[in-house]
């Protein structure tokens, strides 16, 4: 670039001729790209935190308990199906990682809805309606064990013991639960 004035080289964002004093073009303007248009996204809620069953038998005292574990993000549900043995034990391995009537009629959907899917409210709903049915808060919970010698939960000044023990799916997934909200556990995750 040159001045046009006297043809003296020039610096290209000089804004005058440095030999003459000659007030040169304004320099070029930097130039940014126009705002990118978005289109406007209908809103979609988040997922809802969707929960696992897990078969699990729990013995408090001279009672059993048979029923499904719920792992929620900051508390444990127990929704119990049975309160007594035998047939109920037999009913509960057969149920394997489904959910019994008992608890699928709490969410049963009608021909053309979605799904069942349980979620906290479901069940609260449930382990209130639910004799023998538990919802277990981190800080109730003294320890969670797992070992050749203990299996149980002990759980708001009771021990409920683990007579068939938990499933390995379930063992991991508790030791992880048990790490993210501080309860003491031993042999859950191997």
């Amino acid at each position: 670039m040159t001045c046009p004035g006297c043809g003296t080289p020039l610096d290209p964002s000089a804004a005058f001729c440095g030999a003459c004093g000659r007030q040169l073009a304004s320099p070029p303007q930097q130039a940014y790209p126009p705002p990118q248009q978005f289109a406007p996204q209908p809103y979609q809620a988040p997922p809802a935190f969707t929960m696992r069953p897990y078969p699990i038998i729990m013995q408090q005292r001279l009672t059993r308990l048979t029923g499904q574990m719920f792992l929620a993000p900051t508390r444990l549900f127990f929704i119990c199906e049975s309160t007594k043995g035998g047939m109920a034990v037999a009913i509960g391995r057969g149920v394997g990682g489904l959910i019994g009537g008992a608890i699928a009629a709490f969410g049963a959907p009608t021909p053309g809805q979605a799904p069942i899917v349980f979620d906290e409210p479901t069940l609260y709903r449930a382990a209130h309606e639910r004799p023998g049915s538990l919802i277990m808060e981190p800080p109730q919970i003294r320890q969670i064990k797992h070992t050749l010698w203990w299996r149980g939960i002990w759980f708001d000044g009771k021990t409920y013991g683990l007579p068939e023990g938990l499933s390995k799916d379930l063992r991991h997934e508790l030791g992880l639960w048990c790490q993210a909200n501080g309860v003491r556990s031993k042999g859950l995750i191997k």
